[in-house]
Order: structure tokens, then C-alpha cells, then sequence
């Protein structure tokens, strides 16, 4: 009865998560003013993309075959039934042929009026007769069937039918878990003990030993001042000044050391007392990034010291090697209590380390590390031994610091909130089903009116007692405790094991890495199209998969598809362009792009063919942990975008995509369209969706772990953006392909998360609401730029429950009950099976879920740590919208740009327009959130001068306490879980905050459009004078 219980009040809170139609996420209002402002956009050349094509209906009459030929199978069905359906079907499938073959008549008279080289009407000649091969096969196996003389050779003939159809004719839908593997995890790479090696001197050390000696074929001499540079490790060379990938010298690099005086001290001071340090292994940011975020591991700080030191003139180095550390230190340093905890999120996050005890309790923790060594001048030190230029090598770790602990303020017994009666009132108004295994028909409305009457009560306690005090101060938290010098220290901080490199630059056994690999999953001898990088090289960079006309011919062929610019210089209208293209006709080859630059190229592909995408995440192999791969399914012809997310998204990295986008809008306003191209222009809005969704899911997560007592680092994370495509096929072979939509998929979002507290709970508790957050993101983050209403898992359950469709929660317990219940087919009701047989809980709607003409169903799957995945029909790990509604034109312009590798954007740059001109406000409204929530930006921001701002995050955190300590014994910590229902409503609050100054904006920026582009069919055109 516990379990049914725990598992009701689970899919009750699931609902919560919605409060009407408002959107978790700062681009509310900005959605809402995007949509009066393009409302007519979306009924561009809608009408095209509802009618379905020849080749979509081939493919449903050839799936209920399929389904005909399973009913017998399982024997559901007598024969008479099933000939009776398969004649019907064999006059319907012929009909169809009739109409697909007059078609390919209409389609050969065209390509020869277009004048197509003899190449494409070769391809077309070649597809037709393929096409009629497997309609034979097709209808002579229905007909042998039919026409079986024996029970045996029938079944025989529908197993070989069947076998044709699921393997050559029909595409299935990719599988994400085939190896048990999910998007969202809790890592643990734990790579065990530091190693044992040859130590070495480091060159510090003779700075700071005044009776260290030489040993040389003479024998031991004292060391002197003058023998110093004899020393091959202690003489300083021109790469000790010099650039590397971590090292990077930018301007804003440049700027900060004159800013702190080219001061060796106050250099150290900035980089020790203001980046938080985060217990991962090796180098990821290198020295542009840690400084962007604000925080960064050993290897990250160190490169970051060391690229201000060398823009000063002082020579800087690594220094690795095994330390010992007091494990009170260490507790305080990664902000853990527990001692045993302390060591499991550093080796966790794959620091070697392992735990020093005195019998039975842990004293210290020795951890392999790395820190800097500086030549500067020492001949005023005490105790330090000078060269001729009075200058020694110096160790410095600026990773290594304390915290102060601030408790923060218990909300939770100040301004309590009732989360116990507010379940008990959803359960007794909605609609619970059998075994109380579903529920649907939650009341919205009640849980915002509680809420809202929560946070008035919040705002007024906040307003009489903590007006002044800054977010921190009232939600709780830790901050550095600066230390501040007159002169640098001599010693490390604590004891040195040994030392085994000193190294001017990192090599690649010390980088995290990432290979990109594009390969047709049909013809092994095609070439692979790969790349491989560092993580710190690629940083903030554009990844891109783009394809592009794989010949001459090949573009002729789509340029022929595509309208010419008028005459009078004004704009293409969306009506002008084709609504899709042959695919049959078009091959591409997939590139790898880098910031807009070709890094490898593949082999040539029909459009429209499924390749197989495969990223490889590589832990540093100085300590050998293994790869993690993640395969995708991409098509030929779309547009995809890698974002990778190495710690969070800071506010400089939006800003400089920002600056991005403006200066394409530059362009498109001076009519610059030699500076642009179709790549950058597509690759940067996909790029701008991934950085935004993670931005949005970092300051989330940054909220939740700071009032619930969990320490969460971010391990290398990433997402995929496309321009979707939608392909029709004919048996298996691409026939047509239209745009798509958008989509985001993210395919890696890492952790380490531990109980400050060494807690479990506390640590489900978020893995539960952070993944529900994330999941609503996938979907809103697209609503936000384009209004109308997208598509993720809890966008599909919140539609789910607002249609009265059951939501069920799925266990070992009832899956046997559950399944039979569900109106899918047996392929997916046998992989939620094996979901839950491999210890997995599954939420799922009973059936198909309609949104806005999109039709498919969402499911969460969840771990026992309460990590997991949140799918959508298609294999995605994420989100979509749909172009039937939103932006249709706008989609098939950036598909025909993207596909045709246009260079010359004439005629194209008011759809352009539309779309950056939305980003930009939408990243407006997003930098001041930032701005309100970051405690590292001294403006007045941080203070809780808007009592507003405060009680909308507040109540957010506060009321999601409260009921995980009133209802915390659930498993899964509904309780928890139900408070984060508000989130829905209080960001919304949050935007109210800012709206008049958003709305400011769009004035300016609406006047600004007037002034030079005229609007046409809900598209924004340039004006010519």
C-alpha cells in the first residue's frame, strides 16, 4: 500500500509541475510580444506541409500490412480476416501506384525541361526502377499469401514478408538505450589511488631550500647563485612566455593584468579569491573560460594564472604531483562535511585520490594535483636563494582555498508552507485510476492560487526583515574566504608527496577530448567523416554538422528548385520557395565545421539517407578511465550544432554570441551580404537555442543545490540542435524532404552531485527536479524565441492531463497490470519491459498526445538515483517545435540555405532578420536574470533591493523545502518534488519584475525595423530607397 501511495502522490506532482500555460524560463514575456509581433508568420505555406505526400502514404499502407501480417502472427486474427484486409489493401496500394507513377512521368518531363545533366536523370531512370522492383515484391507477397496452400508455407510467407518490411521497407525509431545508457547521470569515475612514480626536483625548490645542493662528477658543492641556471630545469625559456590551448592570451586576459598592474601579487590575489573551485580531472576550460565562469578545477586556475603571468612578462609553469591535505581542509575546500563523502566527490569527479587514516579515522586525503611555479623576484625573501637577477622559480597554488559557510535563512519555519494539505486536495478533486497506477485531471488552478498566496506572505515577511540582505545572505550558501598578501608565499599550502612533471605546456594526456565521427551505417567502405580536438580548444566554439551538394550537378539540381531574385531587389517571399526537395535526386556530403571553418568531409550521400553521429568524450589517459560514446541517428541534409557545456554557461559567453548575431544584423541592414554565409547564419542560431537551454538549466540547478544542501559539479556536458528534416521514403529509400522544425537533443548531462550533508535524499531529490526542469526547457526554450507552444516529455504529460489522457507510472510491481493498458505497439510496450525488468521506473501517458498538430508521446525513465531520460517520439533526449504552427517559412528558408550552401544571401536577409531581431530580445531579457542571480557581478542587482525578485526565487526554494520535510519519507521525495510545481509561476513572476523595461526594447527595436524594413506576409522585408 506504501508503494502505491508513493507512486499516486509521484504522478500527482508530475502534473503540478504545470500551472496553466505559463513557461518555466525567462523568455515568457518575450514569446509573448514575438508572437503579437509575427503573428501571421505561422500560416505561411501551412497548407503545403498538411498534405501528405504519395510516399507518406505508401509507407502507412505498407505498415498496415505489417500490422495485418503481426494479427496472424500472434494468431489474434482467423485467415479469411486476414485476406479479407489484405485484398482491400492491394486495391488501395494500387491505386496509390497508379497516381506514384504518374508522378515520376511529371518529375522525368521536368528534369529534362530544366536541362539536367544526364547524371540526375540517370538517378531518377534508377530510383524508378528500384521503386517498381519492390512494388512487385510487395504485392506478389501479399498475393502469395492470400493464395497459400497450406497453413505452414503461409506462416513461412508472412514471417518472410514481415522480415522484408521491418528490415528494408520501413525506418524504425531509434533506440537510445540500446546499452542501457541515459543522457543524464550522476557519474563516478573514481580512477582510483595517485600513482606511484619517479620524483623529480622542481625548480621552486631550489629557491626555497637555502641548503639544497648540486651533485655533478666533482662531487656535492654547495649550490650558489651563479649555478642556478646550470640547472636544465630551473633556466627559463621562450616557451615559458608563450601561448598554448590553455594558455590563451585574449583581450579580455590582456585587460585584466593591466587592470591588476601587471602585479605578480595581485594577479595571485584575483585568481585565488575569486574562482571557485570545482573537483574535476584534467583540463577542460583553459584560461579564457575559467575566466568567463568564474571557476575551474587545479589544471583550469592554473592555466589562468599562468596566462596572466606570461601576458605580464613573468615566465609561469605546471607543476604535477601527488599532495597531502588535512581532511578537515579538504571537507571545508569541496564543501562536503562528511570526510568519507569529501574523498567520494573528488574521485568521483576522476581525481586520483584515496583517504589517509590514524586507524580507524580518516586524517588526510593525498590526491594527485597540479599547481604553478612563477620566476619572480625573491632576493628580499627571507630564506630564499636569489640567482644573478635576484629572480626564483616560486610554487603557487591558487586552487586550493577556504570557504565560509553562511547558513542563509529558515524560510521554511518562518513562512511555512502547507504542501501536506495542498496533496491532500489534488488527490480528492482528481481523476486517480485503477490501483492508483494513474491519475489525470489535476487541479491547476488550486495549485497556483496556493502559491501565489505563499509568496505574498513571503514577500511580506522578506520586506519587514531582510530588505537589505543580498541573495546569499537569505538563501544560504558558501564564498571564499580572500586572503590577502604584501608579498607572495614561499610554500604550498600543504605538504608535497612528490613531484613528477614540471611542464611549460600541457600535453594531451592531461585533456579531456572529443571525437566527432559522421558514417553511413549501410555502406562500410564509404570514408568516415571524423574529427577530433580538445575540449579546451574547442571551448565555446560552434560544432557543426552541415551537409552540402556533394557535386556540381548536385547543385544545379537544387538550384533549379529555388527561385531567382526579383529584379526590383526586393525580397524572396516565402510562397516563392519550394515547400520540399527530391532527395532522390540530391546527393550531399557531410562536413564538420569549427567556428564556420571545414575540419573533415565524408563521402556523398542521397539526401534524406540516415548516418550514424557519434560522439566520443575522452578522459585525460594519464589516468586511463574509458571513453564514453554516445551514437545518434542524423539525416542527410539537416543542420546540426554541438554545444558543449564544460561547467555553465556564463554571462561573457551569451554576450559574445550575442555580439555575433548583432553583427549579422550590421550586415543585413547595410545590405554586407559578402560577410555572410548560409553556415554561420543557421549555425549560429542553433548554437545561440543550445547556449540559452543550458544557461537557463545551470541557473536552475545553481538554486536548488544551494538551498538543499547538495554540492553538484558539472561534468562536460552536451547538446545537439538541428533544422530537422522531414523525410518521405519509398521502401526504405528517400523520396522527398521538407523542413522539419527545430529540435534539441541533449545527449550528455554529467554530474557529480553528493549530499553536503553525505545525505542520499537529498541528492535524489534533486536528480528528480533538476531532470523535470531540464525536460520543460527542451520545449520552452523554443516557445520562447518562436511563441506558440513546443514539445518535451512534460510539455506532453502537462497536455496529457489537461485532455483527461491517464498518466501511468510503471514499476516491476505493475507492469504486468500496466502495459496492456497502454494504446502502443508491441515494439514499444516491449522496450518499456525491458526498461523496468533493468530496474527502471517509466512514466508514460496511455496513448498518443496531440499538440498543436504534432502527434507522438513523451516518457520519463528514471534511475534509482534519480537520474535518467525524458524522451519524445522520434528518439529524442530532448525537444521540438513544430513548423505545421510556428515559423514554417522561417524553417524552410533556413533548410534551403543550409542544404544549397548559399554564399550569396541576396534576396534572403528578411528571414534572417526575423529571427536574430527575436534573439535579441530574448537574450535581453535573459542577461538581466543572469544578472540578478550572479553573486560575482558587484552591481546593485545582487541586493535585494526588488523585494519582487526575491520572493519569486525564494518562494520557489522555500516552499519545495517545506514539503520534502513534511512529506520526505517518499522514495522518490515527491514532497520535495511537488514544491518545484511553482517554478511554473514564479519565474513568470520574476519577468513581471523586468517587463517594462523588456517592452522598452521592442519599442526601440520596432521603430528601428520600421524605419528600414517593411512587414509582408508576417516577414520582415528590407526597404529600398
Amino acid at each position: 500500500m506504501y508503494r502505491i501511495i508513493k507512486r499516486l502522490k509521484y504522478l500527482i506532482f508530475i502534473m503540478i509541475f504545470f500551472l496553466g500555460h505559463m513557461v518555466i524560463s525567462p523568455g515568457y514575456y518575450v514569446a509573448e510580444a514575438i508572437s503579437e509581433r509575427y503573428e501571421t508568420i505561422r500560416v505561411a505555406n501551412v497548407s503545403a506541409q498538411e498534405k501528405k505526400t504519395d510516399a507518406m502514404l505508401l509507407e502507412e499502407k505498407i505498415k498496415e500490412v505489417l500490422n495485418v501480417l503481426e494479427d496472424e502472427q500472434k494468431g489474434k486474427v482467423y485467415e479469411s480476416t486476414t485476406d479479407r484486409r489484405l485484398k482491400d489493401l492491394i486495391e488501395e496500394i494500387n491505386g496509390l501506384n497508379d497516381d506514384i507513377m504518374e508522378g515520376f512521368s511529371i518529375i522525368e518531363e521536368e528534369l529534362k525541361n530544366k536541362s539536367n545533366s544526364s547524371k540526375i536523370l540517370e538517378r531518377n531512370s534508377a530510383f524508378v526502377n528500384t521503386y517498381q522492383e519492390n512494388m512487385q515484391m510487395l504485392l506478389e507477397g501479399i498475393n502469395t499469401i492470400i493464395n497459400a496452400e497450406s497453413t505452414s508455407f503461409r506462416l513461412s510467407k508472412i514471417k518472410e514478408l514481415k522480415q522484408k518490411i521491418e528490415k528494408k521497407w520501413i525506418k524504425k525509431e531509434f533506440n537510445p538505450f540500446e546499452h542501457n545508457d541515459f543522457p543524464e547521470k550522476n557519474v563516478d569515475l573514481n580512477p582510483g589511488e595517485p600513482r606511484k612514480y619517479a620524483p623529480i626536483t622542481p625548480a621552486y625548490q631550489y629557491t626555497t631550500s637555502q641548503n639544497k645542493t648540486l651533485s655533478s662528477s666533482d662531487g656535492n658543492s654547495q649550490l650558489s647563485a651563479n649555478s642556478l641556471q646550470s640547472l636544465n630545469n630551473y633556466r627559463t625559456t621562450e616557451t615559458d612566455l608563450q601561448e598554448t590551448i590553455e594558455v590563451q592570451i585574449s583581450s579580455e586576459i590582456k585587460e585584466l593584468a593591466r587592470h591588476l598592474d601587471h602585479n605578480p601579487v595581485k594577479i595571485y590575489e584575483y585568481v585565488k579569491n575569486n574562482l571557485d573551485y570545482e573537483p574535476y580531472y584534467g583540463s577542460v576550460k583553459g584560461a579564457q573560460q575559467t575566466l568567463w565562469q568564474k571557476g575551474g578545477n587545479d589544471f583550469d586556475q592554473a592555466s589562468l594564472l599562468m596566462a596572466l603571468y606570461r601576458e605580464s612578462g613573468i615566465p609561469a609553469r605546471y607543476v604535477y604531483g601527488t599532495v597531502r591535505i588535512p581532511i578537515e581542509q579538504v571537507k571545508n575546500w569541496v564543501g562536503i562535511e562528511d570526510a568519507e563523502t569529501a574523498l567520494n566527490t573528488l574521485s568521483s569527479g576522476g581525481i586520483p585520490t584515496t583517504g589517509l587514516t590514524n586507524g580507524v579515522e580518516i586524517t588526510h586525503a593525498k590526491i594527485e594535483h597540479t599547481w604553478v611555479e612563477a620566476y619572480l623576484p625573491v632576493a628580499n625573501y627571507r630564506g630564499a636563494t636569489a640567482d644573478d637577477k635576484g629572480k626564483g622559480w616560486v610554487p603557487l597554488d591558487p586552487s586550493f582555498k577556504q570557504y565560509r559557510e553562511i547558513e542563509g535563512v529558515n524560510l521554511e519555519e518562518e513562512v511555512p508552507f502547507d504542501a501536506e494539505t495542498l496533496m491532500e486536495e489534488l488527490e480528492s478533486t482528481a481523476t486517480i485510476g485503477a490501483g492508483d497506477n494513474s491519475v489525470t485531471n489535476v487541479d491547476q488552478e488550486l495549485i497556483k492560487q496556493k502559491f501565489e498566496e505563499h509568496q505574498e506572505a513571503l514577500k511580506t515577511y522578506l520586506e519587514e526583515n531582510h530588505s537589505e540582505d543580498r541573495m546569499i545572505d537569505i538563501m544560504g550558501g558558501s564564498e571564499i574566504i580572500k586572503e590577502e598578501y604584501s608579498i607572495l608565499p614561499l610554500s604550498l599550502p600543504y605538504k608535497v608527496v612528490s613531484v613528477q612533471k614540471e611542464m611549460d605546456a600541457l600535453d594531451d594526456s592531461y585533456r579531456q577530448k572529443l571525437s566527432l565521427k559522421v558514417e553511413d551505417m549501410n555502406y562500410w567502405e564509404t570514408s568516415e567523416c571524423n574529427y577530433t580536438a580538445s575540449i579546451p580548444e574547442l571551448g565555446s566554439k560552434r560544432i557543426s554538422i552541415s551537409y552540402v551538394a556533394a557535386t556540381e550537378e548536385d547543385a544545379e539540381i537544387i538550384k533549379s528548385y529555388l527561385p531567382e531574385a526579383p529584379a526590383d531587389g526586393s525580397e524572396i517571399t516565402p510562397d516563392d520557395l519550394p515547400d520540399s526537395l527530391p532527395a532522390h535526386l540530391i546527393n550531399v556530403k557531410p562536413q564538420i565545421m569549427v567556428d564556420g571553418q571545414v575540419v573533415a568531409t565524408g563521402d556523398a550521400v542521397k539526401m534524406g539517407t540516415i548516418q550514424n553521429f557519434s560522439m566520443k568524450f575522452s578522459y585525460p589517459s594519464y589516468v586511463g578511465l574509458p571513453d564514453d560514446n554516445i551514437n545518434n541517428e542524423v539525416t542527410a541534409g539537416a543542420s546540426y550544432v554541438v554545444t558543449l557545456n564544460t561547467g555553465k554557461i556564463d554571462s561573457e559567453q551569451l554576450n559574445e554570441k550575442l555580439t555575433a548575431l548583432k553583427e549579422t544584423e550590421q550586415n543585413l541592414e547595410n545590405e554586407n551580404f559578402d560577410d555572410l554565409q548560409a553556415e554561420a547564419v543557421t549555425g549560429d542560431i542553433l548554437h545561440t537555442i543550445g547556449l540559452s537551454y543550458f544557461a537557463q538549466l545551470d541557473m536552475f540547478n545553481k538554486l536548488l543545490a544551494q538551498k538543499n544542501k547538495v554540492k553538484s559539479t558539472r561534468i562536460t556536458s552536451a547538446s545537439i540542435t538541428a533544422i530537422d528534416l522531414n523525410v518521405s521514403y519509398m521502401f526504405g529509400q528517400p523520396r522527398t524532404a521538407s523542413p522539419g522544425g527545430l529540435t534539441i537533443d541533449v545527449d550528455r548531462d554529467l554530474h557529480v552531485s553528493m549530499g553536503s550533508k553525505g545525505g542520499e535524499e537529498q541528492v535524489k531529490s534533486y536528480n528528480v527536479v533538476s531532470g523535470m526542469i531540464s525536460s520543460y526547457l527542451e520545449g520552452s526554450i523554443f516557445e520562447q524565441t518562436f511563441g506558440g507552444e513546443a514539445v518535451s516529455t512534460m510539455h506532453i504529460l502537462k497536455h496529457a492531463n489537461q485532455q483527461g489522457i491517464e498518466v501511468y507510472s510503471i514499476n516491476q510491481d505493475n507492469v504486468g497490470s500496466v502495459l496492456p493498458q497502454l494504446e502502443y505497439d508491441s515494439a514499444k510496450k516491449q522496450e518499456f519491459k525491458n526498461l523496468v525488468n533493468n530496474g527502471k521506473e517509466i512514466t508514460v501517458p496511455e496513448r498518443d498526445v496531440t499538440i498543436n498538430g504534432w502527434n507522438g508521446t513523451g516518457y520519463i525513465v528514471l534511475n534509482e538515483d534519480g537520474t535518467g531520460t525524458y524522451m519524445i517520439s522520434g528518439g529524442l533526449n530532448g525537444g521540438k517545435i513544430n513548423p505545421k504552427v510556428d515559423w514554417y517559412s522561417v524553417f524552410k528558408n533556413a533548410f534551403i540555405l543550409a542544404i544549397s550552401n548559399l554564399n550569396d544571401l541576396t534576396g534572403y536577409g528578411g528571414y534572417i532578420y526575423t529571427v536574430i531581431d527575436s534573439w535579441n530580445a530574448v537574450w535581453d531579457d535573459e542577461y538581466i536574470i543572469l544578472g540578478v542571480l550572479n553573486p560575482d557581478m558587484e552591481d546593485e542587482a545582487n541586493m535585494l533591493r526588488n523585494l519582487q525578485v526575491a520572493c519569486a526565487f525564494l518562494n520557489l526554494i522555500s516552499a519545495s523545502t517545506a514539503a520534502a520535510a513534511i512529506l520526505g519519507g517518499l522514495g522518490v521525495s515527491i514532497g520535495f518534488a511537488i514544491g518545484l510545481g511553482i517554478i511554473v509561476f514564479l519565474i513568470v513572476e520574476i519577468l513581471t519584475i523586468i517587463r517594462s523595461t523588456l517592452h522598452e526594447i521592442y519599442f526601440g527595436v520596432i521603430l528601428f525595423m520600421k524605419k528600414f524594413f517593411f512587414v509582408k506576409g508576417g516577414v520582415w522585408y528590407k526597404r529600398y530607397v
